[in-house]
């Protein structure tokens, strides 16, 4: 808590000529405070942690719901965060997120798709496998590279692909044989 004197809390408290000591003041000091804070929070237009999280579900953003930590999501997408102050000695001053434009939704949207580590983007990834054994299937004897069938999947589902991820799961769905017969070898 701040340190105020006498005067200045009861004037805050509009308890000028009320008598009341510096220890009484105090009690009523937190309950004022509290006001205080939901009277700016409401003033701002910020959204609390549970706001946030009704909000972007509303706009088709699709969050692990077991996200506990929403100022680490907000600090990565670039939301503005506040903190108003808390009441009490114990704990954090609670956060606080500005409300993300349409364009900042689209944006979060897209990244989340190709982010492998979200839930959207765990759905993109079995798309993109499901896509790169589909392209290496109708392809013919050592016409595709790694790196072509990963453009080919990209400009397929519209989600970054790199020849890392097509090496990958070209190694774990096909055979060594299947591989050398259709993979064109480059240098």
């Amino acid at each position: 808590m701040e340190y105020l004197d006498k005067k200045t809390m009861e004037k805050k408290l509009r308890k000028e000529n009320a008598g009341l000591s510096y220890k009484e003041l105090r009690k009523l000091w937190p309950a004022y405070r509290k006001k205080e804070i939901e009277k700016e929070i409401k003033k701002s237009g910020y959204l609390s942690f549970s706001e946030l999280l009704s909000f972007l579900k509303e706009k088709g953003v699709t969050i692990d719901p077991e996200t506990k930590n929403l100022v680490r999501f907000a600090t990565n997408n670039d939301l503005k965060i506040k903190r108003f102050g808390r009441v009490g000695k114990a704990g954090y001053d609670s956060a606080y997120f500005q409300k993300p434009s349409p364009e900042k939704i689209k944006e979060i949207i897209e990244m989340l798709r190709n982010n492998n580590n979200t839930l959207p983007g765990r759905k993109a990834l079995k798309e993109k496998k499901r896509e790169i054994i589909k392209v290496f299937n109708e392809s013919g004897k050592k016409e595709e590279t790694k790196t072509s069938i990963a453009e080919i999947v990209s400009d397929n589902t519209g989600l970054i692909t790199n020849r890392k991820l097509v090496r990958a799961v070209l190694e774990k769905e096909k055979t060594k044989t299947e591989l050398e017969a259709k993979l064109k070898k480059i240098g």
